[in-house]
């Protein structure tokens, strides 16, 4: 590189870092026609520390720009194995959710090939490439960045290098940041080692985290975690990372008792030895939105916080960032091509992106205790709040298909959204609305794909059924927004408070259990407060179908265990529990809107057959692998031996069997779900939902606005699809 070329003016953006965050950046704006000069302090091929485990959404991140193509030599990894090394030792694989035979994989790759396969993308598609670049400094003026000042290895020093946009892509220590006051919290820096060990004998194709660690005593646990990361057969990436600033000496001892425990106690690390000296580097915990930006200068990659605490991931989050910071950039560089406002559009993008998983690890690196002790408490759990918690802290890139760990909710957008982009659009804004209500005290919230809109379509959820039923009056866009918020919070409570759990063990402390009281009464109490500032209609409407709905929940539980229950009984405590929960959001969208009356009765009684219909799917979906995790509510309890409609149509053909399963300790789900798979439980629950399916149909035809009422149309024909699918 020439030191003509250096002077060479018209940069429309510098990316200082060629890892994979910036130089996924820089691939992008160059794709985009933009004229970008990507630095790089070292030489290509360069090391660093990390544990090399690209996820599902890395390869589709890295497939984008040309690079998948060129790892076929690596092997893949099927699942996340989580060891939770208690005591006792227990560990839960789970698979990748992902599109079948393109990202439902891992791979494990060196960072040394990684790295240097990215930036030459970045090059290839048109970037230019400055090695063995010394950044010193932010140039700025008038509190924002012109351009950075370097020392080149072999050529000028103090040479000051304009562009109308900096990214900074500099790593947790990021000189930049520091230098635009965004440097965050010295606190929630925390450190990685990582060595690479060979003669391993029995490796499965996962990756494994093993947390938490303990200290040298073994009595404290520390906010640290180890992981195992397979590079072939017979060789593993294993290192630690510890949040929180920590002595070099302290996290060398902390991988010392890491790795001797393996050997000591894990059969494959019998013959293991080491094949590469450790290399560290440090891990920034601290991700803010408000500080991923300023004036002309935006922050990605580990430079913005974007590290795991968990699992210390982050290639993927630093594909994903450089990518937003690049169409950032080119737009605003299209609206004002010299010195573009990016920083407002950047904050937002990367709130919408990252808010809750990341700042759950930045609490959680304070109160780590508590996190632990719930996540040991629920680590055996399958309800559907545990489930979420174990997504949002160890699984946030698409693991999750084990048992009790499906996907989250159905993508309704094919079904509702087709066309209609103002839904869209009323849902994200309320989805926005209630990550700012609930971000500060529980941000993992914020990674349920119910609160965060339609990032990736459009889920079910109470708000949509609302806005629905609005649409058969005119109303205020405000209202409607922060009722939507209400309901989805107060159902987010409901779903909180079903994680409780009877404990027969004895123990003294049930951490579970205190969590989910302690969420669902958050939620309850910002539901209320969203619902009404003025008065308590509305309040007084969320907290009547909620009570409603708890006393049919607890008419289940009264005839707990029972199989010789009447259909009749059961199908009226079904409906107790559910019905209320579908009529609520349509009829308050209805008078929120001003319909008729008449209208209103129609909705709400199309609300009831449609609860029950769906309510009846899920019954039958909670013997698959299908039932999505936040949907599993509207099933009958099955850990409480509730027998729901499928059980005692089993009963009623083979009643002995029936009783021995659920009477087993837990249930036996394999037995039931045979034993509801027999054609007569499914000719049994077909008529049944048949006739729920007729019912919402009735009320349907005697609503006005054949166009408003189509989406209602097409969530029944769904509610009936979804099930018949599994036949």
């Amino acid at each position: 590189m020439t030191a003509a070329l250096f002077a060479t003016s018209g940069w429309d953006a510098i990316v200082v870092g060629a890892g994979p965050a910036g130089s996924a950046c820089a691939w992008h704006l160059a794709r985009a026609g933009r004229r970008v000069l990507l630095l790089e302090r070292h030489h290509f091929p360069r090391d660093k520390s990390c544990g090399d485990g690209l996820t599902p959404r890395c390869l589709e991140l890295l497939d984008e720009m040309g690079v998948l193509a060129q790892l076929d030599g690596y092997g893949r990894i099927a699942r996340v194995r989580v060891v939770h090394r208690g005591p006792p030792l227990r560990q839960r694989d789970f698979g990748y959710d992902g599109v079948p035979g393109r990202y439902d994989y891992g791979l494990v790759v060196p960072r040394m090939r990684l790295d240097q396969l990215v930036c030459q993308a970045a090059v290839a598609a048109g970037a230019v490439l400055a090695e063995g670049i010394q950044v010193r400094e932010l140039v700025r003026e008038a509190g924002r960045a012109l351009g950075v000042l370097v020392d080149c290895e072999h050529g000028p020093r103090a040479l000051r290098l304009d562009a109308e946009v900096v990214v900074a892509a500099d790593g947790a220590n990021s000189r930049l940041a520091a230098g635009m006051g965004l440097g965050g919290q010295a606190g929630q820096l925390g450190f990685a080692l990582r060595g690479y060990c060979e003669g391993l004998r029995g490796l499965d194709p996962c990756q494994e985290i093993h947390l938490p660690l303990a200290d040298a005593s073994g009595d404290y646990l520390l906010p640290a975690y180890g992981w195992i990361f397979p590079t072939s057969a017979t060789s593993a990436n294993v290192g630690v990372g510890i949040m929180g600033r920590t002595p070099l000496d302290d996290v060398r001892r902390l991988s010392t008792r890491f790795w001797a425990t393996l050997r000591a106690s894990d059969p494959r690390f019998a013959d293991a030895r080491d094949s590469a000296p450790l290399l560290g580097a440090p891990l920034r915990f601290d991700f803010a939105p408000e500080r991923c930006a300023a004036p002309g200068l935006l922050l990605v990659g580990d430079a913005a916080g974007l590290t795991s605490p968990f699992t210390g991931e982050g290639i993927s989050y630093g594909l994903e960032s450089g990518r937003l910071a690049a169409r950032t950039i080119d737009r605003a560089l299209r609206a004002a091509p010299r010195r573009p406002d990016v920083e407002d559009d950047y904050r937002m993008l990367m709130a919408h992106h990252f808010a809750g998983y990341f700042e759950l690890g930045r609490h959680s690196a304070r109160r780590h205790l508590l996190f632990w002790k719930v996540l040991d408490s629920s680590f055996d759990s399958e309800r559907p709040l545990f489930g979420l918690l174990r997504r949002a802290a160890l699984l946030p890139e698409g693991a999750g298909s084990g048992a009790g760990d499906s996907a989250l909710m159905d993508d309704l957008g094919p079904v509702v959204g087709r066309g209609d982009p103002l839904l869209r659009r009323q849902l994200i804004d309320i989805g926005a609305a209630l990550v700012a209500v609930v971000r500060r005290d529980w941000p993992f919230l914020g990674r349920l794909d119910s609160a965060r809109g339609a990032a990736r379509g459009i889920v079910f959820r109470p708000s949509l059924l609302m806005l629905l039923a609005a649409r058969f009056g005119a109303a205020d866009a405000r209202p409607l927004r922060r009722l939507g918020v209400a309901l989805d919070l107060a159902y987010l409570g409901l779903m909180a408070q079903s994680g409780v759990e009877e404990d027969l063990s004895g123990a003294r402390d049930n951490w579970s259990n205190k969590f989910a009281l302690l969420l669902g009464d958050f939620l309850f109490s910002h539901a209320l407060c969203q619902a009404d500032p003025d008065d308590a209609i509305h309040a007084d409407a969320i907290m009547g179908a909620l009570e409603t709905s708890c006393r049919g929940c607890l008419a289940q539980l009264s005839t707990a265990g029972r199989v010789d229950l009447s259909p009749d009984v059961a199908r009226s405590q079904l409906a107790d529990r559910i019905a209320p929960l579908f009529i609520l959001p349509l009829t308050m969208g209805a008078a929120v809107a001003g319909a008729a009356p008449g209208v209103a009765q129609a909705l709400g009684e199309y609300g009831r057959a449609l609860g029950l219909l769906f309510a009846c799917g899920e019954e039958m979906l909670a013997f698959t692998e299908r039932a999505p995790q936040a949907m599993a509510v509207l099933a009958s309890d099955l850990t409480r031996r509730v027998a729901g409609l499928p059980l005692l149509y089993a009963a009623s053909c083979q009643p002995a069997p029936v009783q021995a399963a659920l009477n087993a300790d837990p249930p036996d789900r394999a037995v039931l779900a045979a034993l509801v798979a027999l054609p007569a439980v499914r000719a049994a629950m077909a008529g049944e939902m048949a006739r729920h399916a007729q019912d919402a149909g009735a009320a349907l035809r005697r609503l006005p606005a054949a166009s408003a009422a189509a989406p209602l149309h097409a969530l029944l024909r769904h509610g009936l699809e979804r099930w018949r699918d599994t036949a």
